[in-house]
């Protein structure tokens, strides 16, 4: 009823071929998913560095609101000497 198939050099390189194809396919896949990791790795170092920044930028408002604050203080200071050593050439 079913005939049985010799094993030919014919049909072993088809077999061949399947296999290949699936190697193939495989290494493919590999590579995609490794292609997807190191893009994964680089989005999480990118999200660390964004963080990063935030973070100085948070750290350099509040220094330069205090350095803004004590500016104004010697500023203040600065005019007020001013004006005493003009009231004293003028005595």
């Amino acid at each position: 009823m079913f005939r049985r198939l010799r094993e030919t050099p014919g049909t072993r390189r088809r077999s061949d071929k399947v296999t290949a194809q699936s190697f193939v396919l495989v290494l493919q896949t590999a590579m995609d998913i490794q292609k997807l990791l190191s893009w994964i790795i680089i989005g999480i170092v990118a999200l660390i560095a964004i963080n990063l920044v935030g973070l100085l930028i948070n750290i350099g408002s509040a220094i330069l609101s205090f350095a803004l604050k004590v500016l104004a203080v010697v500023l203040g200071v600065a005019l007020v000497v001013r004006l005493l050593e003009g009231m004293r050439t003028k005595a």
